[in-house]
């Protein structure tokens, strides 16, 4: 009874503390929310938003294919030196005198390769992006720009093609130095074979980076069905960029919380 009414207590005082930041961060949500409103009210009325919405689009309508190319040469060419640079570690962790040689080189190429394949993914997604906007833009510009558009589709095929077999190259280096872990980058359940060769503390590292990741998408979604409602308001955009966060947000909440039942039920079970 006592440890209860002890709980009680500490939950009370933890929520007393988190009241004193949280009440003053939507009051000045509210009045920032305000104040924006305004502003933006008087915006629309007067047409300056439209204006800025067509510069912005202009802008990205000229640079987005240069920045697509440039981007595809940067992702191959980091991730071909990468890749060497790793195999030069690995050779130097096979060859070392002593153990604790070793184990220094073996982290220094694996944090270097994880660098690497980091950079890499971030990078192929923005190349995803330049190429939608290629894809939108084409249509109405095809005759305009059709070589420049072709070109830059052109080479994000084969950028894609690079991406992966250095993204394979690099797998099969980390196989090479962790004989247990399997997978091959072709295969549509790789990142299952993946998991499932990992040892426990391979496991934790993943768990509490895809716990950090899911934290980090649930603030990001609700910024951007914040800024993308708003844009719907000001620059007339519609509906579907708010939409569209919307099913993302609600994707990471729910396969979450369900990935979440089955674990406990199946943690039950045994």
């Amino acid at each position: 009874m006592n440890n209860n009414m002890n709980k009680d207590d500490s939950i009370k005082k933890e929520n007393k503390k988190a009241l004193k930041v949280f009440i003053p961060v939507i009051i000045c949500a509210g009045l920032i929310g305000g104040i924006f409103g305004w502003f933006s009210t008087d915006i629309v009325e007067h047409g300056g938003a439209q204006d800025l919405a067509d510069a912005l689009e202009q802008c990205i309508h000229v640079v987005a294919p240069y920045l697509l190319m440039a981007l595809e040469v940067v992702l191959v060419a980091v991730g071909y030196i990468g890749y060497k640079k790793g195999k030069s570690l690995f050779a130097g962790y096979e060859t070392a005198d002593d153990d604790d040689e070793a184990e220094r080189i073996y982290e220094q190429a694996d944090k270097y390769l994880s660098k690497v394949l980091g950079f890499m993914g971030a990078a192929i997604i923005l190349c995803f992006m330049f190429f939608a906007i290629i894809m939108i833009d084409i249509r109405p510009n095809i005759e305009e720009r059709s070589g420049l558009l072709l070109l830059a589709m052109f080479v994000t095929v084969g950028g894609g093609f690079g991406y992966v077999k250095i993204q394979q190259k690099i797998v099969d280096l980390v196989k090479k130095m962790t004989p247990g872990l399997e997978g091959s980058v072709y295969d549509l359940e790789f990142s299952k074979k993946w998991e499932a060769s990992c040892d426990e503390a391979q496991r934790t590292y993943m768990y509490k980076a895809a716990f950090k990741a899911y934290s980090v998408t649930q603030n990001t979604c609700a910024i951007l069905w914040i800024l993308s409602s708003l844009a719907g308001f000001i620059f007339d955009i519609g509906y579907l960029p708010a939409i569209m966060v919307t099913i993302i947000w609600l994707v990471s909440t729910v396969s979450y919380i369900v990935e979440g039942y089955h674990l406990e039920y199946k943690k039950g079970k045994e």
